[in-house]
């Protein structure tokens, strides 16, 4: 059983839940509101995450490290970039905030 891989499942489909969320929502304020938590779930998610190892990057001497810490960032930004591609897909464009 891949624990990383089913909370990361999980993580995507509460994104396409928001999304189709807002899609259905006919209030612009409520539609707000509703991308809004999608912005901070994906932020409290893999946004500090990525904050941190920026930071450590900033300050490493190491190559080595270095070169982890950018691998590790690319990641991040993978998962990012997946979430934002799930709420496009689900989320009408016309409707964005």
């Amino acid at each position: 059983f891949n624990k990383y891989g089913y909370a990361m499942n999980k993580i995507m489909e509460r994104v396409k839940d928001l999304a189709i969320m807002h899609s259905c929502i006919s209030h612009p304020e409520d539609r707000k509101e509703v991308y809004q938590r999608f912005k901070n779930f994906v932020a409290q998610k893999f946004g500090y995450q990525l904050e941190e190892f920026a930071m450590q990057l900033h300050f490493q001497n190491s190559s080595m490290k270095r070169y982890s810490l950018k691998r590790k960032i690319r990641q991040i930004e993978q998962k990012i970039r997946k979430c934002q591609e799930i709420w496009e897909r689900y989320a009408p464009p016309d409707w964005d905030c």
